[in-house]
């Protein structure tokens, strides 16, 4: 048997591609700054705080922008390393794969050759045999076989089963071995291409861990989710104190409104109050006037006929009854000196002493019955110190200029001035608090506002001049229909 050629190599299955490069994404942009919308009242501390959160987002931004740029460049470069690695394996198992594919080629010609050369060895093996077994004539076999070419076809049939069994197990041998060489040159193969392979991977990783690409891809992400994280918790602080700003000036800014309205009315009552006042001031005066002109046209029509009676007496009477004179219809509610009822006391004209004596007493009557009899509301009116009070409150709130003087949390000099001077002169109504909260009381107070008006009653109808109508001595004698309802309409 001819020697067989050994082949070089069996072709080999590529190795797996290796995985395509990640996708370069972008990291997620950190949130854009909220619009800061300025407040109605915008404060310094409100705005410092917007103008910092807008410094730091745009300096957030801006080191996410540039850690964005860096990672990309970090996954291109590490994308063209694994391209160029990828495109050098593939080069290796294509030039390894080619090189088998032709060593298999040549070893199957080889085969083919043998076998050729072993049939030809075979036929020419058989035909000798045959030659020599057609001339075999001997003497114990001539009975059996009477013809030659019998015997010849016979030693054919015997001979082409050896020849095959012969040329089956060569031809296992043969692809025995083959096979072998074959797999230990595949062996040698993968062997190089896995350390090809090792090589390129160990030379990858080692620039990789150089460039610590992955670590600062990690580390960049990291620190941009934080940032992030950052700015929207700043971001819901602001909105959060932004919210709770814009509520609480929306609160003073009703609080103010109220107090200013409140302040209003109060200062048109007070301003009424005052021109009531100035009118009742000038009716009183007009009514005293008249009402002493009145009474002192009549006492002295009376003291003049009572001393024209007395001088037309004679002197030498006796001594007339004490009584008499004191005691007349017009005149006697007038007595008051015991010498007018002495008995021995005789009459004579008036003196001096006893005119004074009369006028003092004409004085006290009048000033009596004016009391007692006045038809007029306006004869009842407040007295000085309450002019003088309510005038005080009208000039305070006159010079207060400024609602937020009135607000619950901020009140100025002047206020505390008035309510000092309201305390003094209005007893019951001198205070918010303590007419808001007072025992009986409290439970009417249902308004805000009632602790930012002004320190004293919002109905200064009730302090004018009604108030004096229903005092306890000169209730029976008003005259106006508004002053004898069961009660006074206002709580004050």
């Amino acid at each position: 048997m001819l020697p067989l050629s050994q082949p070089t190599s069996l072709p080999t299955q590529p190795l797996s591609q290796p995985p395509p490069p990640l996708p370069t994404q972008p990291l997620s942009q950190p949130p854009p700054p909220l619009p800061t919308q300025p407040l109605s009242q915008p404060t310094a501390a409100v705005t410092a705080d917007t103008t910092d959160i807008a410094a730091d987002t745009a300096a957030a931004s801006a080191a996410a922008t540039a850690d964005t740029t860096d990672i990309t460049a970090d996954t291109a470069a590490h994308s063209r390393r694994t391209t160029d690695i990828a495109a050098a394996v593939t080069a290796d198992i294509a030039a390894d794969t080619a090189a088998a594919s032709a060593a298999a080629t040549a070893d199957t010609t080889d085969i083919a050759t043998d076998t050729v050369a072993v049939t030809a060895a075979d036929s020419r093996h058989r035909c000798r045999h045959s030659r020599r077994l057609r001339r075999c004539h001997s003497r114990h076999n001539r009975h059996r076989y009477r013809h030659s070419r019998c015997h010849s076809r016979c030693l054919r049939r015997r001979l082409r089963r050896c020849h095959s069994r012969h040329i089956a197990a060569d031809t296992v041998a043969v692809t025995a071995a083959a096979s072998a060489a074959a797999s230990a040159a595949a062996t040698a193969e993968t062997a190089d291409i896995a350390a090809d392979t090792a090589a390129v991977t160990t030379a990858s990783a080692a620039a990789d861990t150089a460039a610590t690409a992955a670590t600062d891809i990690a580390a960049d992400t990291a620190a941009a989710t934080a940032d992030t994280t950052d700015i929207a918790a700043d971001t819901a602080a602001v909105t959060a104190d932004i919210a709770a700003d814009t509520a609480a000036a929306t609160a003073d800014t009703t609080d103010i409104a109220a107090d200013t309205a409140a302040a209003t009315a109060d200062t048109a009552a007070v301003t009424a109050a005052s021109a009531a006042a100035t009118a009742d001031t000038t009716d009183i005066t007009a009514d005293t006037a008249a009402v002493t002109a009145a009474s002192a046209a009549a006492d002295t029509a009376a003291v003049t006929a009572a001393a024209t009676d007395i001088a037309a007496q004679p002197t030498s009477l006796p001594t007339q009854p004490p009584l008499r004179r004191c005691h007349s219809r017009h005149n006697r509610h007038r007595c008051r000196h015991s010498r007018c009822h002495s008995r021995t006391t005789d009459i004579a004209a008036p003196t001096t002493a006893d005119t004074t004596d009369i006028a003092t007493d004409t004085a006290a009557v009048t000033a009596h019955r004016h009391r007692h009899h006045c038809r007029h509301s306006r004869c009842h009116s407040r007295t000085a110190a309450d002019t003088a009070a309510v005038t005080a409150a009208s000039a305070a709130a006159t010079a207060c200029r400024h609602s937020r003087c009135h607000s619950r949390l901020r009140r100025c000099t002047a206020d505390t001035t008035d309510i000092t001077a309201t305390t003094a002169a209005h007893s019951r109504c001198h205070s918010r608090l303590r007419r808001c909260h007072s025992r009986h009381n409290r439970h009417h107070c249902r308004h805000s506002r009632c602790h930012s008006r002004l320190r004293r009653c919002r109905h200064s109808r009730c302090h004018s001049r009604l108030r004096r109508c229903h005092s306890r001595h000169n209730r029976h004698h008003c005259r106006h229909s508004r002053c004898h309802s069961r009660r006074c309409r206002h709580r004050c």
